[in-house]
């Protein structure tokens, strides 16, 4: 069960315990973002809009968005061995920071927790090691062959880094092992 889940399903159980306008239990030493303590008479609008303040959100449905046109098409792409349409930002996004066209900011992900969210989130989890599965049929060429420039195997590169960095032993390994020589620096 992914995280988001996991957080409904517990706000939701909590919630059901909860008398209307009081709180069972005092929760002590826990403040909110503001700085305020959860108190007794909490409500339990006041406890889950304390639980959602404590899990950053992550906008992943803008990558959900542009990969309901492209992704098909990137597969297909990764499958034949040859990338030729532009859809690097939101099938392998990298770190925010990295690139300075609009793509590169708009997709970047904003650190190693919005790449956990992403790499966890159902869909675009199972889509990224999709295409990473379909790289590895062509572990045989050259990777700036497949993916069609320089600079989209450099963002393959840091892409793969990220994601490795934040689920280590997955798909992500696999790739920079059979493209990246030294893939560590």
């Amino acid at each position: 069960m992914n995280f988001l889940k996991l957080s409904v399903t517990f706000v939701k159980s909590l919630s059901a315990l909860f008398v209307p306008g009081k709180c069972p239990k005092r929760i002590d030493n826990e403040k909110n973002v503001a700085g305020e303590s959860l108190a007794s008479d909490s409500t339990p609008s006041d406890i889950i809009g304390y639980l959602k303040a404590q899990q950053p959100h992550y906008d992943l449905l803008r990558f959900l968005d542009a990969q309901e046109v492209a992704y098909t098409q990137a597969l297909s792409e990764l499958k034949e061995g040859r990338k030729q349409s532009h859809w690097i930002w939101y099938i392998f996004p990298q770190q925010k920071g990295l690139g300075h066209s609009y793509n590169s900011k708009y997709y970047g992900l904003d650190g190693e927790g919005e790449a956990r969210a992403f790499v966890e989130h159902e869909i675009l989890g199972d889509r990224l090691r999709e295409c990473c599965k379909a790289l590895l049929l062509h572990k045989d060429k050259d990777i700036k062959y497949i993916m069609g420039s320089g600079i989209d195997v450099l963002k393959l590169k840091t892409s793969m880094r990220l994601f490795n960095k934040v689920s280590p032993n997955d798909v992500f390994e696999e790739v920079l092992d059979a493209f990246f020589l030294n893939h560590s620096e």
